[in-house]
Order: structure tokens, then sequence, then C-alpha cells
């Protein structure tokens, strides 16, 4: 596209190829119909009357740009997957926390699997990546059950990552899962810029504020580009070594010391790396939406549909004439708007110098941190050796089964996951719940009117039938049994009975009073299993 006020910059003139835009006018309203039909434009001011070119870039250079950054996040993001990631196996034993997340990553995953299950081998294609049983979790961790739990979200999902991010923070390769988090996050903003210029400006600038947002969408796209292309070196580039000469001079236990004093160095880096990478993500991720719809595009709208308009009917119209108060509001309104978008033009500008200023950090401190990993490895030829994170696998049958597994993104924001997938079930964590299985109760447990527990109502309990028990039946009573455990002659008659004497006493008022020493003599075998009465009659 040609344009008599498009100016072209060479590269060496900016960082990335762009030039700032300065302040601009358009007083000719015989030139209005070319700037809508243009796709470069024009700018003007009330301050002056004249006309001047302007700095700036035709919309299908900037989409392009867009474009190809994009293409290019996605191309060396999926180069480090293919190539790098999905060749690194963790064993799943090094560490019992480990252990536990694979297994409920496994569980969890494999509802939602179509595995055939074979008993045996017999009907098993050859060469097949089926699983012989739906219950034989793999014995390896690889790089799409990674990708499936960074889908999923679900609790046993975050822990997994949790513990796979620990178990390999000191080996040499941790490092690219820091790089490839960076592509993610700068995919994500050029998607957004992307989807700025497609619905905010759509082909053609309506005004000079669409034609700065895209001179800077041009230039966050070369950087995309820029560290992308570094990030691709990185990976290639081979960490700094303790050369073989100080090596061979170490003794064991100074290489120990070395070892530990290292690994506390590269855990500060590391730590140093997480923080930056939290604050790209929420610059880059969380807050990128938020930015680019609710302030970005409603600034460039009004400037749109309402400043632009009413400035340039002030200028090619007799308004200020006519209305000279409502030409006074106008300028006034024009200014308060077009200071709003200066200040998200402004906020846009700390967005890049922000992310410029963390990205460049964060590639020194990765460099640190491959120094020391390998140092550390470099190491344990001479001290204590590393634990074996890595395992060899023939033959890896899981990871398309990972990797075609659906994940429901309303699952994900429904906040719910599996009771059985929780932490701690394993341990006394709820004491206050009575466990399937048995427990016991510590405490008075008080039933509402009319509840139940298995169908019978305990206030009621009398087996009567009325409660929800059954009620007895009279041949449900075991007479026989009765008969036999009582029989006729298990009443013993004592041995002896005699009256040994009376004792007559009187009683105030005269009465007389006889009492009677009874000896009775019994068996012993009746004596702890019977009891005895004395009954008596009177003889007037």
């Amino acid at each position: 596209m040609s344009n008599p006020i498009h100016n072209t910059y060479p590269e060496s003139e900016g960082s990335y190829g762009f030039a700032p835009s300065g302040d601009t006018f358009f007083a000719d309203p015989t030139l209005n119909d070319a700037r809508r039909s243009s796709g470069t434009l024009a700018s003007y001011s009330m301050a002056f009357s004249g006309f001047r070119s302007v700095y700036t870039l035709p919309y299908e250079q900037v989409f392009k740009q867009v474009v190809d950054a994009e293409n290019t996040l996605y191309m060396i993001m999926t180069r480090m997957e293919d190539n790098l990631l999905r060749k690194i196996f963790i064993e799943p034993y090094i560490d019992l926390d480990l252990e536990k997340c694979h297994y409920r990553i496994w569980e969890e995953a494999s509802k939602k699997m179509d595995i055939p299950d074979y008993s045996d081998d017999a009907g098993l294609p050859e060469d097949s990546n089926y699983i012989l049983a739906k219950d034989n979790p793999p014995d390896y961790i690889c790089f799409d059950e990674y990708l499936y739990a960074e889908k999923s979200q679900s609790t046993a999902s975050r822990a997994f990552i949790r513990e796979y991010t620990n178990a390999i923070s000191h080996s040499t390769f941790s490092y690219v899962f820091q790089l490839r988090k960076i592509l993610k996050y700068m995919f994500n903003e050029i998607s957004c810029i992307k989807n700025s210029l497609l619905s905010d400006i759509g082909g053609v600038y309506d005004n000079e504020s669409q034609q700065k947002i895209a001179i800077h969408y041009e230039g966050w796209a070369k950087k995309a580009i820029h560290y992308s292309n570094r990030i691709s070196k990185t990976t290639g580039t081979k960490a700094q070594e303790i050369p073989q000469s100080e090596l061979d001079s170490v003794s064991k236990k100074q290489a120990s010391k070395l070892q530990a004093f290292f690994a506390i160095r590269l855990n500060a880096v590391d730590s140093e790396i997480e923080d930056i990478l939290q604050g790209l993500k929420r610059d880059l991720v969380d807050n990128c939406d938020v930015f680019y719809q609710k302030f970005l595009s409603p600034a460039m709208r009004i400037t749109k549909d309402i400043s632009s308009p009413l400035l340039l009917d002030f200028q090619t119209t007799d308004l200020r004439e006519k209305s000279p108060i409502l030409a006074g509001e106008i300028a006034f309104a024009s200014n308060v708007i077009q200071g709003n978008f200066i200040s998200i033009e402004a906020d846009y500008l700390e967005r890049h110098s922000s992310f410029t200023a963390k990205i460049e950090a964060l590639f020194n401190l990765i460099i640190e941190k491959k120094k020391y990993a390998a140092y550390i490895t470099q190491l344990a030829s001479v001290a204590s050796p590393k634990k074996r994170i890595l395992k060899e696998v023939e033959k890896d049958v899981y990871s398309n089964l990972f990797k075609n597994v659906f994940v429901d993104s309303n699952e994900i924001m429904n906040f719910s996951s599996d009771h059985s997938l929780l932490d701690g079930l394993e341990n006394d964590d709820h004491p206050q719940y009575l466990l399937k299985t048995g427990g016991n109760i510590s405490g008075n447990i008080n039933l509402n009117d009319g509840v139940t527990i298995d169908g019978i109502d305990p206030d009621l309990h009398a087996h009567t039938g009325s409660d929800g028990s059954q009620r007895i039946k009279s041949f449900d009573i075991d007479y026989d049994t009765a008969r036999v455990l009582y029989p006729e002659d298990y009443t013993k008659d004592p041995v002896s009975l005699t009256i040994e004497r009376f004792i007559q006493t009187i009683e105030d008022g005269g009465v007389p009073r006889f009492d009677a020493v009874v000896l009775i003599e019994v068996l012993d075998e009746t004596l702890s299993s019977h009891q005895y009465e004395l009954l008596y009659s009177e003889i007037e």
C-alpha cells in the first residue's frame, strides 16, 4: 500500500525497528475521504492549521508481524516439547509424594481414556500403543502426563505439578520447563494483541490513536520473535562447567561441601526465577485480557466513536461560530478523552518496559542455574552421586493415551475434585468424620424426631413393628431350648431346715414380739446358683 505520508524508518532507528510517533494534525476537510479509505492515517490537531506527515505503519504490515510472532512462538514451543521434553521420562519412585500424585493422576485420567481391556496378548495388534489392562498404571512419568495435569488443574493435578517441579529442580534440564513457561506467557499476550487488531481496528485506521497502538503492537511482536529466538538458542547452549584439571584436584570431602554450597545457590536462583515467572504470568496471562478488553479497547473505541468525529466537526464546520458553548464543551471532553488515552498508552509502554526488564533478568538467572546444576552433576563423580531421576523407557505407550484425554473446560472452572483424589486420605486428617469402614463414636448422638437408622427409629425401638424393626412373632421363640436349660428337678430342696430358738422381746407399750433364728443347710453346688425365700403363715 502506497501513501504519500508513510515514512519508512530503517531497523537501526529503534531497538525493534520502530520510531516514536509525534504530534500530528489534519485540518483540510477534503482529505477526510482519503483518510477513511487508506490503511494509514494523517492526524489533525486543534493547535495548528497546517498539514504534515506522521510516522505510521500499514495495517497489513503490523498484522503480518503479529502473525509471524504467533507462529514463531508456537513453532519454537512445539519443537521444544517434541524434540526435548517428550524424550524425558521421570522415575516416579524417587519420592513418596511424587509417587502418590502420579498414581492419582493415572486414576483420574484413566477414567476418561478409551483403553481396550485385554486380559492377555491375544488379539493385541503388533506394535500397538494400547495397554494390556486398565488397572496397569505406568511405571514412569512422561511429559504428556505433565501436560494433562496442566490442562486438568484438579487438586491432584496441582499437587502433581508441584511435586514434579520439586523433583527435577536440581536437574540439568529443569530450566527448559521455565523457558517453556515464558513462551506460553508471550503466546497468550500476542494472541490478545491479534484479537485487538481484528476487533478494535479491523483493517483500517480510523484515527491517530489506533495508529499509535498499532505501532506498539508491532514493537511487541518484534520483541516476542527476538526473545523466542533467544530461548531457542539457550536450550542448545552448553552450560559452563568446571575444568577437568580443577575437578581432579578436589577431594571427596571438598566435593561434598561444594555440592551442598552449589545446591544452596541453585535453590536461591531458582526461587528468584519462579518469582519473576509469577510476575510475568500476572502481567501476560492473569491481567492480560483485563487490560486489553477493559482498558485499551474502550479507550480506542471512545476515541474512534466520540472524540474523533466531534473534533472533525469542530475543525470542518461552523460549530464554533454557531454554538460556542457546545464547542467549548467538545474541546474539554476531547481533551479528557485524549488524556485518558495517553494514560493508557503510558501504561502500555510500561508493560513493554516491565516485560523487557523481567525477561532480561530471567535469562541471566537461567544461565546461573544451568551453571550450578552442571557443577553439582560434575562433582557427583567425586563426591556423593546424585539421585537418579531419569528412567530409560524402551517403548512409550502411555504418552498418546494422556495426549488424547479430553479435558472439559467446564470441569476446570467448577472448583470441584473427586474426594478420592484429595490429599491426606490415608492419614487421620478428618477425625470428625465416621469412616464407612468403621470407627469409634466418642460422644452422645441425638436424633431428631422421625430420623431412622437403617429404617429403625431408636426412640421407638421395641421389636413391636411400630419403630421400623421387625415385630417378634411367637414362632420366633425357642421354647425347646428353654426346657433343656430348666429341667423339672432344677429346683433343689435344702438338706435341712430347723428353728434353732426363739427370742422374746417386749416393745414399747407392752406388746410382746418373737424373733426366730432359722438354720438352712444347702449343698455347695447350689450355694452360688440358688436363692431361697422364707415364707411363713400366721396361725391364730
